[in-house]
């Protein structure tokens, strides 16, 4: 099971702002995993968070462009990530911006391209929570979970996310949504 995290607009290697090399990025990821995967029969990728605020690329595309066909869930797609959960600066632009991110995330793939899933088993839309069922899963937007089968091992791979997040940030970035108790979360998919 690989992961990479706090990616923070980082797609390539060099630092626009300071211009100078810049590690921790995700061509360095696409290598690191090819060599990996290479080696082992099978992986798990995932990213948990934090890719979309950050660099001068991520913000050029979220503020110009309006997060269409956006670099860092490219980098996702391309490398072939297996799933990402969201970090709390994926609320940072508001749920337009997020769902248009993640809605290519989670695009069919194409020949280049995979598709990523999503997991926020803990980000859960107010609104159908409102409509009287107590199933959880009928609450998200995502899958709380994903389910890998390994040469007949099944591994649960479940998306739970910060749920500080209206600590830190506007509420109309995070519009529509409940944070539940992490805990809470994972005892109530436990089971599944």
């Amino acid at each position: 099971i690989m992961t990479t995290t706090d990616m923070h607009g980082r797609a390539y290697d060099w630092n626009s702002y300071t211009n100078s090399a810049l590690s921790n990025n995700f061509l360095q990821a696409a290598k690191l995993v090819a060599e990996r995967r290479a080696a082992v029969d099978d992986s798990i990728l995932i990213d948990v968070g934090d890719i979309l605020q950050g660099s001068a690329l991520s913000s050029y595309n979220i503020l110009q462009e309006g997060g269409e066909n956006s670099p860092m869930a490219t980098a996702l797609r391309y490398i072939g990530y297996d799933a990402f959960v969201l970090g709390n600066h994926e609320f940072n632009y508001g749920m337009t911006i997020l769902q248009r991110q993640l809605g290519y995330l989670t695009s069919d793939a194409t020949e280049t391209e995979h598709s990523v899933a999503v997991g926020c088993a803990n980000y859960l839309d107010s609104t159908k929570q409102d409509e009287g069922t107590t199933d959880w899963s009928t609450w998200n937007d995502y899958a709380p979970y994903q389910l890998y089968d390994y040469n007949g091992v099944t591994v649960a791979v479940m998306g739970i996310g910060n749920p500080n997040i209206p600590k830190w940030d506007v509420p109309a970035n995070w519009e529509g949504i409940d944070f539940a108790n992490v805990i809470e979360t994972y005892k109530h998919y436990e089971q599944e």
